[in-house]
């Protein structure tokens, strides 16, 4: 065997060398691509002997039928220079059976093994090279027979087409083995006594013992009840469940806080909105009647209570004066009169402390509608302190003061007010986390408030109803997480579905419902594949049919459903096969054998490659050949007149006495051949008679059948048919035919022409 292959090469034409998988003596073992699909398969590569490919051929032909969940299917065979190869699927394993582990352990294991065996034993396929390291175990867990069906010692010796046993016990004897292992401890000696590590059941005692009787023994066993006795008996071993594994979702619990602000209570308090009516008035006529609006309706709305400041500090001259003129009102004394220029500026002061102090109001009253007392209600505290204290200053005529706090409360709601986009986003962010936290009460807080700061925009009212029905969303996710727990998966889909209705957007509500229709999918394909199986194995092919096209239905690109249906088609084509084989063996014990042909003959047209419909037909239809040519010449023993037909027939006796049975309706009538033939050449008495006047002659005896002119004349001829001509001038011809034959009366013939033309 050659061994240059490398990783990467191209092997016969179509295969890229991936990895190795195994080496060994006898062969090398590849992970490759095939060109032809863009799939992964197997490469098994022997050396190769003399018409090596001729004799595996039927075989690989025979295996290529083979489709299970549980054996690597076989794909085809080939020669590549000095080289054979077997090209088979590829599977990712994680390793193979290992007996050390126990009996409960591999309990699943070996159930598969034993309904994977029951399987292909009865569509006539046996693995016959069944050890622990050819039982492979998948990914997902499942079982994976590799290396199933070729001639024993194939992969284990140099010569591949070494004789040994194969069938079904064989299998369960070998299975046995490794069952006794697992369950005891100990590997099985032949001839030995029952040992065991470990206490063993009577009931599996008493399957491995069946097991474990020789190969050959006639003993039938059924794999079924096997695995009753070993694994579902009451004290047998139970089989581990595999509970689906569900993660429960659990919404967090508290928000995370984005606004830098000092943290604020969870209770806000309501805006009271009707406070705004006598502002908006006021305002119409703020500028005709500004000292009348500072005195009375501003201090109304400013708290009277704040203690803090933001005013500078003010003029030296006017706090003089201001403070002289106060002083004069508590002595009692007449407060003087001020300047003109004095009186002017401060009637300027004051016209612009009301014009600022109207500019400020109007963004006060803005941010509040806003909902500035939530989301920065530190600052609106301040502001309404400074606006106090410059209410103040202007009720003590502190009109220069009071406009440079006016400004500098201006100057502070206005940075308020440009800082609206960035306190925007901060509350979306704090809605949006709140939301995806699944803190209802939270969400529906910060959705009200970006809503107060962003009126105009329709979306957040949307994401306000969101918040609002959040609740009856997490109770539905809830309730779906806990039917999935309680393995009610239709019912937990219908919750989620009902939370997806109510809001499409929520990502636990889609995600959740996205896992669980795949988990209620894989379910349900499952079962429909597992029912196929069960329905495939108890022969009902119609059920069969039907459980793997629904699970086809559910998962449309997975090939798994349509290898199923292959194998129905397969099995019912067996099970066809084997009815018309049994209808074939009647008829032929029944010597019937154009019915025989006929039912060889369909199933040759079911499968070509049967040896024993072909053998069948050929048998039938040497019969019927034989059949015919006896008939014909029972139906015409005349014809053994012929030296040629006395042949024939004398050959057909022969043939027919060296026929195999069964033959007994033809023995009656090879009988009856032979005893024409013993007197096919016995001569038997003829009469003519005539009128003296009629020339008489009988046909193919030459010189010796012109009688001419008689009366009367006796003959005597072989069996066989004869025709007499009689002549006479001026009279119709006349002419008799005659058939002799051995043992009827003795003919008396009369050949006269008497009818004158």
């Amino acid at each position: 065997m050659t061994d240059q292959q490398q990783q990467g090469d191209l092997f016969a034409d179509h295969f890229t060398l991936l990895q190795s998988l195994q080496r060994t003596p006898h062969y090398r073992q590849w992970l490759a691509i095939d060109n032809r699909s863009g799939q992964k398969v197997c490469i098994t590569i022997f050396p190769s002997e003399a018409n090596q490919l001729d004799r595996l051929s039927p075989v690989s032909h025979h295996l290529k039928r083979l489709i299970h969940p549980n054996i690597a299917q076989h794909l085809e065979i080939g020669h590549v220079e000095q080289d054979l190869y077997s090209l088979d699927q590829y599977e990712k394993v994680t390793g193979s059976l290992n007996t050390d582990s126990g009996l409960d352990h591999n309990s699943l294991l070996f159930k598969q093994l034993l309904d994977t065996l029951g399987y292909s034993h009865d569509l006539g396929f046996f693995h016959g090279n069944l050890t622990a390291e050819r039982i492979q175990i998948k990914e997902n867990g499942q079982l994976y027979l590799t290396q199933f069906g070729w001639p024993p010692g194939m992969f284990d010796q140099a010569e591949l087409n070494s004789k040994g046993s194969t069938g079904a016990n064989t299998d369960i004897h070998r299975l046995g083995q490794l069952i006794y292992t697992a369950a005891t401890g100990q590997n099985w000696v032949p001839s030995a006594i029952f040992v065991s590590d470990t206490p063993v059941e009577p009931d599996v005692k008493l399957a491995l013992e069946a097991m474990l009787q020789e190969p050959d023994t006639s003993l039938k066993l059924n794999l079924g009840e096997l695995k009753t006795l070993i694994f579902e008996s009451d004290t047998g071993i139970s089989a581990a469940t595999n509970l689906i594994s569900a993660q429960t979702f659990s919404p967090a619990t508290a928000s995370t806080t984005i606004n830098t602000q000092p943290a604020q209570t969870t209770q806000i308090p309501a805006i009271d909105t009707s406070s705004f009516s006598p502002w908006l008035i006021a305002l119409s006529v703020l500028l005709i009647t500004a000292g009348l609006f500072i005195f009375l309706i501003l201090p109304k709305l400013v708290s009277p209570s704040a203690t803090d400041t933001l005013v500078k500090t003010p003029l030296v001259t006017t706090e003089t004066k201001n403070s002289a003129k106060a002083s004069a009102k508590d002595s009692g004394q007449v407060e003087p009169e001020l300047a003109p220029i004095e009186a002017a500026q401060l009637a300027v002061f004051q016209k612009d402390s009301a014009v600022t102090a109207e500019s400020f109001l109007r963004i006060l009253l803005d941010l509040e509608d806003r909902g500035i007392a939530q989301w920065d209600a530190e600052s609106l505290e301040r502001i309404n302190k400074s606006a106090a204290q410059a209410d103040e200053l202007f009720k003590q005529d502190q009109y220069q003061q009071a406009m440079l706090a006016y400004r500098e409360l201006l100057g502070a709601v206005t940075e308020l007010q440009n800082k609206l986009p960035i306190i925007l986003e901060q509350q979306i962010k704090r809605a949006e986390t709140a939301f995806n936290d699944g803190n209802a009460i939270q969400a529906q807080i910060a959705w009200k408030l970006v809503s107060q700061i962003q009126p105009e925009q329709s979306s957040h009212s949307i994401q306000l109803a969101r918040a609002e029905q959040l609740p009856q969303v997490l109770s539905l996710i809830e309730s779906a997480l806990e039917a999935d727990q309680q393995g009610n998966l239709t019912q937990a889909v219908a919750d989620l579905k009902r939370a997806y209705n109510l809001d499409p957007e929520w990502p636990a509500a889609r995600q959740q419902l996205d896992r669980l229709q795949k988990e209620l999918a894989n379910r349900n394909f499952n079962i429909a594949m597992s029912n196929g199986f069960d329905a495939l194995t108890a022969k009902q092919y119609s059920e069969a049919d039907q459980a793997f096209s629904q699970a086809a239905a559910i998962k449309p690109s997975n090939t798994a459903p349509t290898d199923g249906l292959q194998q129905v088609i397969i099995a019912r084509k067996q099970a066809l096969i084997a009815s018309k084989q049994t209808s074939a063996e009647t008829a032929v014990s029944d010597e019937n054998w154009l019915q025989a042909a006929t039912i060889f003959e369909s199933i040759l047209n079911l499968d070509d490659t049967l040896l024993f419909a072909d053998a069948g037909l050929k048998l039938a239809q040497s019969r019927i050949e034989v059949q015919k040519r006896l008939t014909d010449l029972l139906a015409n023993p005349a014809s053994l007149q012929q030296d040629p037909m006395l042949a024939d027939a004398k050959l057909l006796a022969i043939e027919l006495s060296r026929l195999t049975p069964p033959r007994d309706r033809i023995q009656a009538s090879l009988s009856q051949l032979t005893r024409l033939i013993s007197v096919a050449r016995i001569p038997i008495p003829v009469t003519i008679e005539s009128n003296n006047r009629t020339n008489v002659s009988i046909l193919r005896l030459g010189e010796q059948g012109r009688l001419g002119l008689i009366n009367k004349q006796t003959l005597s001829l072989i069996p066989g048919r004869y025709v007499i001509i009689g002549k006479r001038r001026g009279y119709r011809d006349i002419r008799r035919e005659i058939t002799l034959t051995y043992g009827s009366p003795k003919p008396v013939v009369e050949v006269s022409c008497e009818e004158a033309i």
